[in-house]
C-alpha cells in the first residue's frame, strides 16, 4: 500500500527544511565571527611575544588565569569543562605561533 503525503505534512516538512537552512546559515555566520576572533587573538599573542622582547616565556599562571576568567563568564550551554578544553586548545595554538621565527620588517 502506498502512503500519500498530506499537503499539511509536506508544508511542515518544507518549513522544517527552511528552518534548518536558516539555522545552518546562522551557524556559518557565527563560525565566521569565531574565525575572525581567533585570528585577532593570535595576532595579539604575536604582539605579546614582541612586547616580551621576542622571547617566548611560558607562564602557566597566566594560562590558569585565562582559563579561570573564561569559565567565570561562561553562562552555558557549554559546560565549564568544554570551555576549558576549547581554551586549552586555543592557548596551545597561540603559544605555538609565538614560537615561529618573526621576519624582520
Amino acid at each position: 500500500m502506498r502512503r500519500v503525503l498530506r499537503t499539511t505534512c509536506y508544508h511542515d516538512l518544507m518549513e522544517d527544511t527552511n528552518k534548518l537552512a536558516e539555522l545552518r546559515a546562522q551557524i556559518d555566520a557565527v563560525d565566521e565571527r569565531i574565525t575572525a576572533l581567533l585570528n585577532e587573538r593570535a595576532t595579539l599573542a604575536l604582539r605579546v611575544r614582541i612586547a616580551k622582547g621576542n622571547t617566548t616565556v611560558y607562564r602557566p599562571e597566566r594560562e590558569a588565569a585565562v582559563i579561570e576568567h573564561v569559565t567565570s563568564v561562561n553562562n552555558g550551554p557549554l559546560s565549564d569543562e568544554a570551555i576549558k578544553t576549547l581554551f586549552h586548545s586555543i592557548i596551545y595554538v597561540c603559544r605555538a605561533i609565538q614560537d615561529v621565527e618573526l621576519k624582520e620588517r
